[in-house]
């Protein structure tokens, strides 16, 4: 198993911050990369990026990604403060599955950061093989993260927006099997 994370609206102008923290789970990665990138191509990007996409191709993104075969958590931070600290706790709480191959994180982190989840890990006896930091470029499973995680973000921010209240629960339904807030 391959095990995705990523964070989305560190800085908000709408009176408070709100921080979506997403853990994707994939089975098989070569298949699930492939289809992202199938995806992608049919939609004429080079790749998925919450941020720089307009709302069309965020709603096409997400309904598509929706039919792969994949599993996520999700936690909702409102106004956090020392986000790294949260960051270890819900990592701790999230990884529960014993057979973890790879954890991918998106964005740089410190050497020290990466170590110090190592460790969190290991005293929960969960076999890391490998925890590494990535750039969403290179992983079509963190531009996944990042759609989940720019969607729960929007969602939690506006919940009376309709479009978005459908999609959410599409997803929710079919792939959230862990939700909580802090």
């Amino acid at each position: 198993m391959i095990v995705f994370i990523d964070e989305s609206g560190i800085d908000k102008t709408s009176g408070h911050t709100s921080v979506v923290f997403v853990y994707l789970q994939i089975r098989n990665a070569e298949r699930f990369n492939s289809q992202v990138l199938e995806i992608e191509k049919k939609m004429g990007i080079n790749y998925f990026h919450w941020a720089d996409e307009r709302w069309v191709n965020r709603k096409k993104f997400l309904n598509k990604i929706s039919k792969l075969e994949f599993e996520f958590k999700s936690c909702k931070l409102i106004n956090p403060s020392n986000i790294s600290q949260k960051f270890e706790t819900i990592i701790q709480s999230f990884v529960i599955e014993k057979h973890i191959n790879h954890i991918i994180i998106d964005g740089k982190k410190p050497k020290w950061y990466s170590s110090r989840i190592k460790v969190n890990l290991r005293k929960r006896g969960v076999s890391v093989k490998k925890l590494r930091t990535g750039n969403d470029r290179s992983f079509p499973g963190l531009r996944v993260a990042d759609g989940l995680a720019g969607l729960m973000r929007y969602y939690y921010d506006n919940p009376s927006m309709e479009e978005t209240s459908i999609l959410v629960k599409k997803i929710l339904n079919e792939k959230l099997i862990y939700e909580s807030s802090i």
